[in-house]
Protein backbone atom coordinates (compact mmCIF):
# COMPACT_ATOMS: atom_id res chain seq x y z
CA UNK A 1 0.00 0.00 0.00
CA UNK A 2 1.36 3.54 -0.92
CA UNK A 3 1.43 6.07 1.49
CA UNK A 4 2.18 8.70 -1.19
CA UNK A 5 4.78 10.92 -1.80
CA UNK A 6 6.61 12.04 1.89
CA UNK A 7 7.25 15.38 2.78
CA UNK A 8 10.47 17.35 2.70
CA UNK A 9 12.42 18.31 6.14
CA UNK A 10 11.82 22.45 6.43
CA UNK A 11 15.66 22.97 5.98
CA UNK A 12 15.34 22.04 2.54
CA UNK A 13 12.68 24.92 2.09
CA UNK A 14 11.07 23.14 -1.05
CA UNK A 15 7.00 23.18 -1.36
CA UNK A 16 5.63 19.71 -1.10
CA UNK A 17 3.10 19.87 -3.72
CA UNK A 18 5.23 19.34 -6.73
CA UNK A 19 2.02 17.54 -8.39
CA UNK A 20 0.80 21.35 -9.33
CA UNK A 21 1.89 22.98 -12.52
CA UNK A 22 5.25 23.84 -12.91
CA UNK A 23 3.85 27.13 -14.58
CA UNK A 24 2.90 28.23 -11.54
CA UNK A 25 6.97 28.70 -10.24
CA UNK A 26 7.28 32.57 -11.49
CA UNK A 27 10.85 32.45 -10.89
CA UNK A 28 13.24 29.35 -12.84
CA UNK A 29 16.22 30.73 -10.60
CA UNK A 30 16.53 29.97 -7.14
CA UNK A 31 16.73 33.45 -4.99
CA UNK A 32 19.47 33.61 -2.16
CA UNK A 33 17.69 34.38 1.13
CA UNK A 34 19.36 34.40 4.43
CA UNK A 35 16.64 33.63 6.49
CA UNK A 36 13.42 31.32 4.61
CA UNK A 37 10.53 33.65 4.20
CA UNK A 38 8.55 31.87 6.64
CA UNK A 39 11.34 33.25 9.93
CA UNK A 40 11.12 36.62 7.70
CA UNK A 41 7.43 36.76 7.84
CA UNK A 42 7.47 35.58 11.58
CA UNK A 43 10.01 38.41 12.52
CA UNK A 44 7.36 41.19 10.94
CA UNK A 45 4.09 39.86 12.71
CA UNK A 46 6.67 39.51 16.49
CA UNK A 47 7.38 43.05 15.67
CA UNK A 48 3.73 44.24 14.91
CA UNK A 49 2.27 42.19 17.53
CA UNK A 50 4.60 44.06 20.31
CA UNK A 51 3.98 47.35 18.80
CA UNK A 52 0.31 46.62 19.10
CA UNK A 53 0.33 45.63 22.57
CA UNK A 54 2.23 48.95 23.71
CA UNK A 55 0.19 50.99 21.85
CA UNK A 56 -3.16 49.68 22.50
CA UNK A 57 -2.69 46.84 24.92
CA UNK A 58 -4.97 44.55 23.45
CA UNK A 59 -4.34 42.59 19.74
CA UNK A 60 -7.43 41.19 17.98
CA UNK A 61 -6.20 37.87 15.88
CA UNK A 62 -9.00 38.04 13.64
CA UNK A 63 -8.20 41.09 12.40
CA UNK A 64 -4.34 40.51 12.21
CA UNK A 65 -5.70 36.91 10.14
CA UNK A 66 -7.99 38.93 8.19
CA UNK A 67 -4.67 41.30 7.00
CA UNK A 68 -2.62 38.67 6.46
CA UNK A 69 -5.12 37.42 4.09
CA UNK A 70 -5.35 40.45 2.08
CA UNK A 71 -1.80 40.20 1.28
CA UNK A 72 -2.21 36.80 -0.25
CA UNK A 73 -4.97 37.79 -1.83
CA UNK A 74 -2.84 40.20 -3.60
CA UNK A 75 0.29 38.47 -4.03
CA UNK A 76 -2.43 36.24 -6.34
CA UNK A 77 -3.92 38.79 -8.38
CA UNK A 78 -0.28 39.84 -9.21
CA UNK A 79 -0.32 37.20 -11.43
CA UNK A 80 -1.43 36.38 -14.27
CA UNK A 81 -5.21 35.54 -14.46
CA UNK A 82 -5.12 32.00 -15.33
CA UNK A 83 -2.98 31.42 -12.55
CA UNK A 84 -5.16 32.85 -9.92
CA UNK A 85 -7.17 29.69 -9.43
CA UNK A 86 -4.27 27.35 -9.02
CA UNK A 87 -2.33 29.43 -6.66
CA UNK A 88 -5.53 30.22 -4.14
CA UNK A 89 -6.05 26.45 -4.62
CA UNK A 90 -2.41 25.98 -3.81
CA UNK A 91 -2.73 28.34 -0.84
CA UNK A 92 -6.02 26.66 0.86
CA UNK A 93 -4.71 23.12 0.15
CA UNK A 94 -0.91 24.13 2.12
CA UNK A 95 -2.90 25.90 4.85
CA UNK A 96 -5.04 22.90 6.13
CA UNK A 97 -2.00 20.89 5.35
CA UNK A 98 0.50 22.52 8.11
CA UNK A 99 -2.52 22.96 10.47
CA UNK A 100 -2.94 19.50 10.32
CA UNK A 101 0.73 18.56 10.44
CA UNK A 102 1.21 20.87 13.33
CA UNK A 103 -2.00 19.86 15.41
CA UNK A 104 -1.32 15.95 14.89
CA UNK A 105 -4.93 15.34 13.62
CA UNK A 106 -3.51 13.64 10.52
CA UNK A 107 -1.64 11.59 12.10
CA UNK A 108 -4.81 10.95 14.93
CA UNK A 109 -6.97 10.27 11.82
CA UNK A 110 -4.56 7.65 10.19
CA UNK A 111 -4.60 5.61 13.18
Amino acid sequence: MSQGPTRPSESQNQSPYTEFPKSLLIRRDLVKMPKALRAEINDVVVKYTERKLRKDGTLDVAVMAHEMTQSLVDMIVDQDEHHHAPLLALMILSLGDEYLQRTGIGERRDN
